[in-house]
C-alpha cells in the first residue's frame, strides 16, 4: 500500500512538471491532482475494508477454552432449571449448588400414566379384565464422578437417558440396566470412571414407593411419626460394567411421609477439624423441622451446610431433592 502511494505521489509530480514545461493551462494541474487523488482512493478504500474483515476474522478464528466452559455451564443449568412435576398428592422440591463452575450432579423427573389390564372375578368361572390406569412419577438423583466439562457431557447424557428410559418402562432396576449399557459404551474410553444414581417410582394409585440404586448413597423416607428408612438397595456403579442387575424393593408410602434424596456432596462435607456433616445431621434436621414445608426445609439444609464448612472450602457438589406425599 504504502508503494502504490509513492508511485502515484510521484507520477503526480512528474505531470505537474511536465505540464510547467509545455506551458499547459492552469485548469490541467488542478484536473491531474483530482484524478491522481481519486486512484489513490481507489485503492485505500476496499484494502482498508480487506484489512479491517482480516482482523475480526482472525478474532473470530481464534480459540478460547472459556467459551466452551460457558456453553456447557449454560446446558447444565438449563438441565438443571427443569421443573418436577406436581400434582395435589406429591409436592417436589430440588437444589443443586456446584463446586466448580461445571459440576456433575443431576436429577430427573418422569410423569407418566401407565394402563394396566387387571383381572376381576364377576361370576364362576368368568374373569372380566378391568382397564386401569396408574399414575407413576419417576424420580432420579445422581452423580457424575470428577468435574469440568466431561463430567457436564456424562451428566447432560445420563440424566437424558434415564429420563428417556424411564418414560418407556416402569421398573427402576430395569431403567438402571438399560442406562448402564450405554453409559458403559460412552464413558469406556473417556477419563469418568462411572456414574452413581438412585431410581424411584412413586405410585400415587398404590400408594408405593419402588426404588433401585447404583451405588448412590441411601435416600431417606421420613413418616410422619417421625421414625425413618434408609432406602438400600445392591447396585454398582453405572458404566463400569455392561451386565451389571440392580436389586429393586418395594416400600408402602402414606399421607405425610417425605422422601429426601441427595448426593455425597450433601453427607460428606466437612468442616475444620474433618468431621463429615453426615447422614444423621440431614435427617436430624428433616425431623425437627418437619412441619415445615419442603421449600423452607431445602433452604435450611443449605444454611446448616454453609454454617458447618466454618468458612472451609465446598470440595464437592450439593444436590437434594425433597419429596412430599400429601
Amino acid at each position: 500500500m504504502v508503494i502504490r502511494f509513492i508511485s502515484y505521489f510521484s507520477a503526480i509530480v512528474i505531470c505537474q512538471f511536465v505540464f510547467v514545461v509545455l506551458l499547459a493551462p492552469a485548469w490541467t494541474f488542478l484536473a491531474s491532482t483530482i484524478l491522481f487523488l481519486a486512484l489513490i482512493l481507489i485503492e485505500v478504500i476496499p484494502l482498508s475494508r480487506y484489512e479491517k474483515f482480516k482482523e475480526l476474522f482472525y478474532e473470530k478464528q481464534l480459540y478460547d477454552p472459556s467459551m466452551d466452559l460457558d456453553t456447557a455451564k449454560r446446558v447444565q443449568e438449563a438441565l438443571l432449571a427443569i421443573d418436577p412435576p406436581e400434582t395435589d398428592r406429591v409436592k417436589i422440591v430440588r437444589r443443586c449448588v456446584p463446586a466448580s463452575t461445571l459440576g456433575g450432579d443431576f436429577y430427573t423427573f418422569v410423569n407418566k400414566s401407565v394402563r394396566k389390564l387387571s383381572e376381576k372375578p364377576k361370576t364362576k368361572g368368568i374373569v372380566e379384565l378391568v382397564d386401569n390406569q396408574e399414575d407413576l412419577i419417576g424420580v432420579t438423583i445422581g452423580d457424575v464422578a470428577g468435574h469440568g466439562v466431561s463430567s457436564a457431557l456424562v451428566m447432560a447424557l445420563t440424566s437424558g437417558l434415564l429420563g428417556r428410559i424411564g418414560l418407556n418402562n416402569r421398573s427402576p432396576a430395569v431403567i438402571l440396566q438399560r442406562a448402564n449399557i450405554d453409559i458403559q459404551k460412552f464413558i469406556s474410553q473417556s477419563q469418568i470412571s462411572h456414574v452413581t444414581a438412585f431410581y424411584s417410582t412413586i405410585n400415587l394409585d398404590r400408594m408405593t414407593l419402588t426404588f433401585a440404586g447404583a451405588g448412590h448413597p441411601a435416600a431417606v423416607l421420613l413418616h410422619a411419626d417421625l421414625t425413618y428408612e434408609l432406602l438400600e438397595a445392591n447396585g454398582i456403579f453405572l458404566g463400569m460394567y455392561p451386565d451389571e442387575v440392580y436389586e429393586e424393593k418395594t416400600i408402602s408410602l402414606a399421607a405425610g411421609d417425605r422422601l429426601l434424596l441427595f448426593t455425597d456432596g450433601i453427607i460428606e462435607t466437612s468442616n475444620a477439624l474433618h468431621e463429615p456433616f453426615g447422614t444423621k445431621r440431614l435427617v436430624d434436621l428433616a425431623i425437627m423441622h418437619t412441619d415445615r414445608e419442603p421449600d423452607d426445609l431445602v433452604e435450611i439444609v443449605f444454611e446448616q451446610l454453609y454454617k458447618f464448612r466454618e468458612g472451609e472450602t465446598q470440595r464437592d457438589d450439593q444436590t437434594l431433592v425433597v419429596v412430599d406425599i400429601k
